[in-house]
């Protein structure tokens, strides 16, 4: 069990630390790729060992409303059947809290049992809270493995 401990804080930490360190190369590689054309550049160590690629893949196409009340007035002008009746984000929200605050879905007012609502307590997940020197170690390994420093080859 310790050594599954260890290992969900060291991977935890390496997650981290890369998400920290590799932000500014991603965006320079897009950069670069961009720049030259590359679709796709080899990634080899200072060997020369074939360590994978990295692929420019393009952005996903979406859709989304940036103006509600013009979006509603325009559906409501022209497809009035399309219009429903809902509860407001927030009050849901009032009403949820309220019940996970006392422990019961009831009325804050009246005390009466909502219908349609109901308290769960989700599934149990693991927190993984590294200490500073956990974090100055796996920096140094990392620094001194050479993993964070891989050079890479254009294919």
């Amino acid at each position: 069990m310790k050594q599954a401990a260890r290992s969900a804080l060291a991977a935890q930490l390496v997650s981290k630390l890369v998400d920290e360190h590799g932000a500014g190369f991603k965006h320079s590689l897009r950069a670069a790729m961009a720049d030259t054309g590359a679709e796709r550049v080899r990634v080899l160590d200072d060997d020369g060992t074939d360590l994978g690629a990295v692929s420019m893949s393009s952005g996903r196409v979406a859709a989304k409303v940036t103006d509600p009340a013009a979006f509603l007035a325009w559906v409501a002008d022209r497809y009035p059947s399309e219009l429903v009746q809902a509860v407001r984000e927030s009050f849901t929200r009032k009403v949820l809290d309220h019940a996970v605050a006392v422990g019961d879905p009831v009325d804050a007012g009246t005390g009466e049992v909502i219908p349609g609502v109901e308290i769960s307590t989700g599934e149990s997940f693991l927190t993984v809270r590294p200490t500073a020197e956990a974090r100055v170690r796996m920096r140094e390994t990392l620094r001194a493995s050479g993993l964070l420093s891989l050079s890479a080859g254009a294919e």
